[in-house]
């Protein structure tokens, strides 16, 4: 063991347990080509995950645990049902519409007894399994100052005309909103309001004159709760895409107008031409908000709100996950984790539901998103967020995982005590605060992936086939590399520009649609899983410590095998020191990726 820095590089494939995903070069029949992960690779990931996850022997007298519990039922739900009331549970609901797996509260808590009733209620033969839920931190993902500066509804600011400029790339002819803060959203159409370039912005514009504006796209947002009468959310809010999964107290107060989660629901699918602050990018979506980040939350909880209404719900957004305070490290549960599967196996016609989720906003605190779960998963598309220059912001995370980012707006570098009050006016995104009051400040992560979500609606009402691979894929090849002077891009063995805050560009809804309109699905998804390397390899400090693995070719001509989408590792490190390490990997082609940056808070484990 080492108390100085270290540097692991790992080779191809990771310490411990690495899952490669590959995507097949070989023709299949037409109802496999809409499948977008098999049968037999789905059943392996699923039993993975009970195998590993549900086999908790933690004493119930060693933490703290909520007064939900969930059951496994092996058979008749009745059964279960008074086994759960003899010991003074009552049942709530399934956590999943098709499975066995049901949410119970305990109404007379005693943490003394909490052991002897989980042993109790094991010892019947209609019950699998049982755990309390123990409450999880979650937090929102917006950056927020004491002194923040909110503007009031009202005549819109003068700002440089650029439109002749903008002719030039675009036609600004047809954009006739009376949104009064759409000349504010420099982010959908930029005329220099920031003094940016004016091509530095999402390119919604040609997409819109074409007709696409999001019509036919569900959406649900998950988070603290949509206002459903909130002016720029009514038009489009969608009540079937909603519900409140804050089970952790009987009552439950009225969202309020200005909540995260109306944010975020404006952003993605706000109504356009009702005379209110701005647009939305997909401003003829429908959006619903299901509420479950108001205080802690349970894996049940984060489980029962990733497949909500999943025959109904297209893209899922969250702004959320563990604490940015770059410390710590945490993921979904094994529902959670389940109900990602159901979500990319059983969304959408098996097509696969689509996850979009927040980088973090933990860059100030040299937090890495690697170490969030939520965004780390090849299940989710994790955004970033840039200023109007097209820098990174300094509180986006960096990680491997990152697949893009979205403008948003603020600094490149955190802002200081001289700076402060200029930052806190800057022109970011624009949010209604209810009453007639809108807000043009909102920003951080939080912001960038309900506006990707709101993109990716674009993409699905211009080809409702796309699979969940399908639109990763189009947003690696089609997403821009800002005109920037800025370090840290790389390219890799397929040619695509990547960088660790940023991903492989900003979003361009125009190129994305025009692949979209006549993608080819993406071939059925292979897994390869590496055997487990249980060895001890020291980290000496101020070296480098590489670990090789290698993969068997004749597996990847056996499977027809032709690219590689992502690589999933699971990795255990001892170290007195673990925020000075620094891990990489790197590809046979010499690819290096950075799969964990120092973090100078992180904890000893």
């Amino acid at each position: 063991m080492s108390y100085g820095n270290g540097t692991v590089i790992l080779f191809f494939v990771i310490l411990f347990l690495t899952k490669v995903v590959w995507s097949s070069a070989v023709s299949y029949p037409e109802n496999w080509m809409s499948l977008n992960i098999s049968e037999r690779v789905l059943h392996e990931l699923k039993a993975e995950i009970r195998e590993l996850s549900f086999d908790d022997n933690r004493s119930a007298k060693d933490a703290f645990y909520t007064n939900l519990l969930v059951l496994q039922a092996t058979h008749n739900i009745e059964e279960v049902k008074n086994v759960a009331e003899t010991k003074g549970l009552v049942f709530i609901r399934k956590i999943f519409d098709d499975g066995n797996y049901y949410l119970f509260r305990q109404l007379i808590r005693c943490k003394e007894n909490s052991e002897g009733l989980l042993n109790d209620i094991k010892g019947h033969s209609s019950v699998k399994w049982v755990a309390f839920q123990t409450p999880l931190k979650r937090v929102k993902r917006d950056i927020r100052f004491n002194d923040i500066y909110r503007s009031t509804l009202g005549t819109p600011k003068n700002s440089f005309s650029r439109t002749r400029i903008l002719k030039n790339f675009r036609n600004t002819s047809s954009v006739n909103f009376d949104d009064p803060l759409f000349d504010e959203q420099w982010y959908l159409l930029n005329k220099g309001q920031t003094g940016s370039p004016p091509d530095n912005d999402i390119n919604v514009l040609p997409v819109w004159e074409s007709g696409i504006t999001g019509e036919g796209v569900r959406i649900s947002v998950l988070d603290d709760g949509i206002h459903p009468f909130s002016e720029e959310v009514a038009r489009n809010y969608d009540s079937v895409s909603s519900d409140d999964l804050t089970y952790m107290s009987e009552k439950s107060n009225p969202v309020p107008e200005n909540s995260h989660g109306t944010y975020c629901a404006a952003i993605a699918a706000g109504v356009a031409n009702n005379k209110i602050c701005g647009v939305g990018v997909a401003y003829d979506a429908k959006i619903g908000g299901v509420r479950i980040i108001d205080g802690p939350v349970t894996d049940a909880q984060e489980a029962m709100a990733l497949v909500h209404a999943l025959d109904y719900v297209d893209i899922y957004t969250a702004s959320w996950g563990p604490n940015d305070d770059g410390k710590s490290i945490a993921g979904p549960g094994p529902l959670a984790k389940l109900a990602f599967l159901k979500g990319i196996s059983e969304g959408r016609n098996a097509k696969g539901a689509i996850y979009v989720w927040a980088a973090g906003n933990g860059g100030r605190y040299q937090d890495n998103c690697n170490m969030d779960g939520y965004a780390s998963s090849p299940f989710t598309v994790t955004i970033g967020a840039v200023t109007a220059d097209g820098l990174s912001t300094y509180y986006s995370e960096p990680c491997a995982a990152v697949i893009a980012s979205t403008y948003v707006g603020g600094s490149h570098l955190p802002p200081t005590a001289n700076n402060i009050k200029k930052e806190l006016r800057k022109i970011k995104v624009v949010v209604p605060e209810g009453r007639g009051k809108c807000r043009e400040t909102f920003q951080g992560t939080s912001a960038a992936a309900p506006m990707a979500a709101g993109v990716i609606a674009l993409l699905l009402q211009a080809n409702p086939n796309l699979g969940w691979r399908d639109v990763q894929h189009i947003i690696v090849r089609n997403s821009r590399v800002p005109d920037t002077d800025e370090s840290g891009w790389s390219t890799n063995a397929a040619g695509y520009h990547f960088h660790l805050k940023i991903g492989f560009g900003v979003l361009d809804s125009a190129r994305m649609v025009e692949k979209a309109l006549t993608w080819q699905p993406v071939k059925p998804l292979h897994v390869w899983s590496s055997p487990a390397i249980t060895h001890k390899r020291f980290i000496l400090p101020n070296q480098v410590t590489t670990i090789p693995l290698f993969v068997d070719k004749s597996y990847m001509f056996h499977q027809h095998v032709d690219r590689l989408e992502s690589i999933t590792a699971t990795i255990n490190i001892f170290h007195p020191q673990c925020g000075n390490l620094e891990l990489f990997l790197e590809s046979p082609s010499g690819t290096i990726s950075q799969i964990l940056t120092k973090r100078t808070s992180g904890q000893s484990k």
